[in-house]
């Protein structure tokens, strides 16, 4: 007979905030168990930049599918939510985009009562979990997720760029 397994925390999900959570806890001693329902990324799919199309077809195992509840705005329409069913999450099907979001969506949600979600109470954590090699008070550099900009450029990317620079919009060290 076995002996049972005892852990001191389960956390479900093993995309980017699960296995940080999962490392953090670990870290201060913790017994963790992680558990995730997809398979694992390493499939040509998600390695391989092309492959990524494939992952947004409803056939794909890596993707759960989500859809919103009817957009008012959006003529009752749903949108697609593709969320990451598999290790690695959602970072694992999206090319390995690190967005945040806008802190004004933040402020939002905190002034529709979503209390402590304001821009200024999650900045921390932001900074927290991110190993940015861009140092300033909105990017971390000790985290475990490594967050950088992208360094050479398509022409199209550049272009688009060069275009909001000719807007009026300034170029930054940061996420444009």
């Amino acid at each position: 007979m076995s002996e049972a397994l005892e852990f001191d925390y389960v956390i479900g999900g093993a995309g980017s905030a699960g296995c940080v959570l999962a490392r953090r806890l670990a870290d201060a001693g913790n017994r963790v168990l992680l558990i995730e329902a997809g398979p694992r990324d390493n499939s040509w799919v998600i390695r391989m930049p092309a492959g990524l199309r494939s992952i947004f077809k409803p056939s794909s195992r890596y993707n759960y599918w989500f859809e919103t509840e009817p957009q008012r705005n959006l003529d009752n329409r749903r949108i697609q939510q593709p969320r990451g069913r598999v290790l690695g999450g959602s970072s694992s099907i999206n090319g390995m985009t690190w967005l945040r979001g806008h802190p004004l969506d933040y402020e939002r949600w905190e002034q529709e009562g979503a209390t402590n979600w304001g821009w200024k109470d999650c900045l921390p954590y932001f900074r927290k979990i991110e190993r940015s090699d861009v140092s300033s008070a909105y990017r971390g550099t000790d985290g475990f997720i490594h967050a950088q900009r992208q360094e050479h450029l398509c022409p199209l990317n550049q272009a688009f760029l060069d275009a909001g620079v000719e807007a009026g919009f300034p170029l930054t060290d940061d996420v444009n």
